[in-house]
């Protein structure tokens, strides 16, 4: 099961993992379970980020200063529009996992008074303290639990460590905290002749650096900097920091490459024009009144994975390339 904050992280659809879990799918090497709770919790985050992207339009002064280049900004109905994106998330998400063969538990089936007396005993989701709001974690893996047995252990994908102490209790379920650990669980780590070599040569580095590119181009980048926000990134160059490589069960002509990469690229970002800032003589801070762009260098340590063709057990292609997961935030090198 592939938990909200995982898909989430992937960002809005079409999802960079799908492919390589399709392939597993169609291998047979892959069932997913998901519940009705992960998808609605997806769409509503991807939902709400593009109403923060889009809260400007709705401001006063920023259809006063669209007035002065002549554009006429439409009316912005930011429940209406958060309501129609929720709609879109929901269907993507939920076409996703259909098309993995996915099973979709409903919350409906999990008993709430496990679950509250869980919250009341102050174990599984709520013992720690400061954990009282875990519910919708609680009843996720209530769910879990129903359908979890030894000949269908379910094997949780998540980065939130409130599941390790209920995992432990639970025999039939299992927990990473990575999609590169996913990867691992579900392949047999092998040495081939002639990859090292492959991956580093420049013609498959061209390939590669190709999509490093795109993936870089449509990932959603968080700056390390305070108040800074990334409007746009091109990848210039990328370094592989380490690789592993597996063999899937039943697959002869591919192998599957998890790998960390250090990309270097040209962002573009706005940031707080403090230099017009005015003085709030009462609190005593800065108030900054507009927003300016700047470019700059950057660079950030990326997780990815990759598919590639094999013919009598040498490397000949690269099928497939996604990000799966970004290590940190983006540093950017000089912010004005």
């Amino acid at each position: 099961m592939f938990d909200a904050n995982i898909v989430i992280e992937w960002g809005r659809p079409p999802w960079g993992p799908f492919e390589t879990l399709n392939a597993l799918y169609r291998a047979g090497l892959l069932d997913v379970v998901t519940t009705d709770l992960t998808i609605i919790e997806v769409a509503k985050n991807l939902a709400e980020k593009d109403c923060r992207d889009l809260a400007p339009m709705g401001n006063k002064r920023f259809r006063e200063a669209a007035a002065l280049v002549g554009w006429d900004p439409p009316e912005f109905d930011a429940a209406a529009f958060r309501l129609q994106q929720y709609e879109h998330y929901r269907k993507a998400t939920t076409g996703m996992f259909r098309r993995l063969g996915c099973e979709v538990l409903a919350v409906d089936e999990a008993r709430p008074s496990t679950v509250f007396a869980d919250y009341g005993a102050g174990e599984g989701f709520f013992a720690s303290q400061g954990k009282k709001g875990q519910y919708g974690d609680a009843f996720v893996f209530e769910l879990l639990k129903n359908v979890a047995r030894p000949a269908y252990p379910i094997l949780v994908v998540s980065k939130d460590r409130d599941f390790e102490g209920p995992v432990n209790d639970e025999p039939n379920i299992g927990l990473v905290t990575s999609m590169q650990d996913f990867y691992r669980s579900v392949g047999q780590k092998v040495d081939c002749d002639g990859l090292e070599g492959f991956l580093l040569g420049d013609d498959t580095y061209e390939v590669l650096m190709a999509e490093v590119r795109r993936e870089t181009a449509a990932s959603v980048l968080m700056s390390a900097t305070t108040d800074v926000e990334i409007v746009e990134a091109d990848a210039q160059r990328f370094d592989l920091l380490s690789w592993d490589s597996f063999d899937l069960p039943g697959v002869t002509d591919s192998v599957l490459v998890t790998a960390s990469l250090r990309v270097e690229a040209d962002v573009r970002y706005t940031h707080p024009d403090w230099d017009s800032a005015t003085w709030d003589s009462e609190d005593k801070v800065a108030i900054p009144r507009r927003d300016v762009e700047a470019e700059s260098g950057a660079s950030f340590e990326v997780d990815v994975a990759i598919r590639i063709g094999m013919e009598h057990r040498q490397p000949t292609t690269v099928e497939d390339f996604r990000y799966t997961e970004l290590r940190g935030l983006v540093a950017i090198e000089d912010v004005l």
